[in-house]
């Protein structure tokens, strides 16, 4: 006799959530609390936001997926059921200053958790491409494999049409602070979450990495003590894949006590080794000597 559903022996499938992230770009956003002023909806429940921006169901993708990307860019707040614009918001819809606008878009670009952690990461760096971008989202940022797409895009999107990623692939999104007047103080904060305003800066480009002419490797960096030397150690014993190389790198200088521990195949393509980098940059912290 076949067991019921709900049969409690057998372990029910727990869904996978991940972690926030703008489900939407910067500029969705934008136009969606621009209409929210335009239809005089600004500080009504979400039902009455949707019906009159003629969505029939509040839980339509689309709309709560732009709904809460505004919400985490620091366009909208939610107080007891009802949407509010933020100061931010009104900043730049209506800007005494126009110049300041850009400024605006950045620090309200910056605002999501995700997008603050990642322009402090590659600030002044090359952006991985969004497969190698997606699949760091998934092991770093708790993103889930049917989101990390989604979330790389996103970002990815948002920051070319904000101009800080440029065609030479650098991420530049310059010195960004809070205005000093009254009238934007506190701009983007949502009092639900006790939320605080980041201030975010400018931080030096990291050199770029030096790689010598060598076979292509995949690393994985160990902390372990070595014996310092110059001259590359002999692989240690352990498992090696089939057509593939192993050896323990001792580093010297400053980071003499560190080794890099490689299983790398035979040969990978150029693609692969730049892929690498891009990832192996996003993992280790260069230092200038």
């Amino acid at each position: 006799m076949p067991q019921s559903e709900a049969d409690p022996s057998i372990p029910s499938r727990r869904r996978e959530r991940s972690a926030r992230y703008p489900g939407a770009t910067l500029f969705d956003a934008i136009e969606l609390v621009r209409e929210m002023g335009q239809r005089g909806v600004d500080g009504l429940p979400s039902a009455s936001v949707a019906a009159a921006m003629g969505y029939k169901n509040i839980k339509t993708q689309t709309f709560s997926a732009r709904l809460s990307a505004a919400r985490q860019y620091g366009l909208i707040t939610l107080r007891d059921g009802c949407y509010s614009l933020t100061e931010l918001a009104r900043s730049i819809l209506h800007p005494l200053d126009p110049g300041r606008v850009p400024a605006l878009h950045r620090l309200a670009f910056l605002q999501p958790a995700l997008n603050a952690e990642l322009c402090e990461k590659l600030e002044g760096r090359r952006v991985p491409d969004m497969p190698a971008l997606a699949n760091w989202l998934y092991h770093h940022h708790q993103i889930t494999a049917s989101a990390k797409d989604a979330a790389a895009e996103i970002f990815l999107t948002s920051a070319r049409e904000l101009g800080v990623l440029g065609e030479d692939g650098i991420l530049r999104t310059g010195g960004v602070s809070l205005p000093d007047s009254t009238a934007d103080a506190g701009m983007g904060q949502d009092s639900s979450e006790a939320s605080t305003a980041r201030q975010v800066t400018r931080l030096p480009a990291s050199k770029p990495v030096q790689v010598p002419p060598a076979k292509p490797v995949v690393a994985v960096i160990s902390q372990a003590p070595v014996e310092p030397r110059v001259t590359v150690a002999p692989p240690v014993e352990r498992p090696v894949p089939e057509n593939s190389v192993s050896y323990d790198l001792p580093l010297w200088g400053q980071d003499e006590g560190k080794q890099i521990r490689v299983i790398a195949p035979q040969s990978i393509s150029r693609s692969s080794l730049e892929r690498f980098l891009q990832s192996f940059q996003l993992m280790v912290r260069v230092e200038d000597d």
